[in-house]
């Protein structure tokens, strides 16, 4: 019987760190200009963009223990906003993103991700990336 309680006790808590995108109520975006200026700010909202967000996140290949070295500024600053409780305020995750091609390399202020690889990040650059 303690086999089967440590088991759902896991489970539950796979589930519930692998549930924190779909919490997930705004998000503000910095993108840089050409000359790397901190430029355009967005806040977005819709829930058709925030679903492309979540599921692009799910896919990043997070490195937890790389510091890494970025040789130009970032192309896009991003800030989710994440409902953890109704009774709490939300928790903002910040992260700054790189686009390569159809690539992103993220740098997370969240300690458990760190440093993250998206290998197909061409949905996720047209919602941050609005020309």
């Amino acid at each position: 019987m303690r086999k089967y309680s440590i088991l759902l006790v896991c489970v539950f808590l796979l589930t519930a760190c692998g549930n924190k995108l779909n919490q997930l109520t705004r998000v503000d975006t910095q993108v840089r200009d050409v000359k790397e200026n901190p430029g355009t700010e967005t806040i977005i909202t819709d829930e058709g963009e925030l679903d492309t967000i979540r599921s692009s996140f799910k896919k990043i290949i997070w490195n937890k223990n790389s510091v890494p070295s970025m040789s130009r500024r970032e192309d896009v600053k991003v800030s989710l906003f994440i409902r953890t409780d109704t009774d709490e305020p939300e928790r903002i995750n910040d992260y700054l993103i790189w686009f390569n091609g159809n690539k992103a390399e993220l740098i997370s202020s969240v300690q458990e991700e760190s440093y993250g690889v998206l290998s197909d990040a061409k949905h996720l650059k047209a919602v941050l990336i609005k020309n």
